[in-house]
């Protein structure tokens, strides 16, 4: 009987790693979409849609409502990633890797009409941090989803299903606390899409992701949505 249960937890565990290292793809950017256009933003020049200069400014005021931002942060190939996972897993595995090619995000994080960040909405993929986990092993074979396993045990306390990992859950709160107090040096640093890059950076390092998957020019897709504005 428990060779049978080793087995059924073996196969679950294999499972749960592959649910957790499966991507979730970005939706498309939709510049000119009527009620909730997004953007693609690149380069460190490059305008933020709550920013003077910057399409979006150029939309009708509605009254009663304001805008708010949904940031897809650090897009990547997920090609890439599934290449450097498998030759980490497999080291013996020399054939090319046909897995479907799509865009990926490190986190989501929502920004105010003034482009100041909502710290608690910070929502780590995770993809990207199961990946992390992954490729800062120094084991491989099936020694890796062990330690993914490990370092993922239920927790009950979280609001989202991609939290059920403790130690997600835990740098979740980490971050979210840099946020609160880094954001204002942040922005003396530099521009929006520079303090933005800047947070994107410090993720992936917190996170063990590969930051060459991230390119030479950050990248992000920004969602705007239309909220009504709440009575006083």
């Amino acid at each position: 009987m428990s060779t049978e249960k080793d087995a059924i937890l073996k196969v679950l565990a294999f499972w749960r790693a592959v649910e957790a290292l499966s991507p979730q793809q970005i939706s498309k950017e939709k510049p000119d979409d009527k009620y909730q256009p997004s953007y693609l933003v690149k380069g460190g020049n490059a305008l933020l849609p709550w920013e003077k200069g910057h399409k979006h400014q150029e939309r009708e005021e509605h009254q009663k409502t304001h805008w708010r931002y949904v940031v897809h942060c650090g897009l990547y190939d997920t090609q890439e990633l599934v290449e450097k996972l498998v030759k980490h897993i497999d080291p013996k595995d020399k054939k090319k890797q046909n897995a479907t090619e799509v865009t990926a995000r490190l986190f989501d994080l929502h920004f105010d009409k003034y482009g100041q960040p909502i710290p608690d909405t910070l929502n780590l993929t995770l993809n990207a941090w199961a990946s992390g986990i992954v490729l800062g092993c120094k084991d491989s074979g099936e020694k890796v989803l062990k330690t993914l396993e490990k370092e993922g045990s239920y927790n009950e306390n979280s609001y989202v299903a991609e939290g059920c990992y403790n130690k997600l859950f835990e740098l979740r709160k980490e971050l979210i606390e840099y946020i609160e107090k880094n954001w204002e040096e942040f922005r003396r640093m530099g521009g929006s899409k520079e303090c933005i890059d800047k947070l994107i950076t410090h993720i992936a390092e917190k996170c063990q992701f590969p930051e060459e998957l991230l390119g030479e020019e950050i990248s992000m897709l920004v969602k705007s949505v239309r909220l009504s504005e709440q009575k006083k």
